[in-house]
């Protein structure tokens, strides 16, 4: 569900969904409406959290272990009910 309503693609071939005119602006308020879910999804428990960054991890198998290949920090929500900034790249 994250990658179909939230993160997307704007590769069109994207299994899950793609955003065709998608730009960072777009990006970081689905990300941010994400974040603030995430936060009421806590809360509704009784938990809480005071932030949440967003990694992206590429992973392979190696003699019957996932390992992680490539790690990518895309962005955060710090304090968790604010709005979810991009990395700098």
């Amino acid at each position: 569900m994250f990658f179909s309503v939230y993160y997307g693609s704007t590769d069109e071939d994207f299994p899950q969904r793609a955003f065709s005119s998608d730009d960072q602006a777009h990006f970081e308020a689905r990300l941010s409406t994400f974040c603030g879910a995430v936060a009421r999804s806590l809360a509704h428990r009784g938990e809480s959290a005071t932030a949440m960054r967003l990694e992206l991890r590429e992973l392979r198998r190696d003699d019957g272990t996932w390992v992680a290949t490539h790690r990518e920090v895309v962005g955060a929500c710090d304090p968790i009910d604010s709005a979810f900034r991009s990395a700098g790249r």
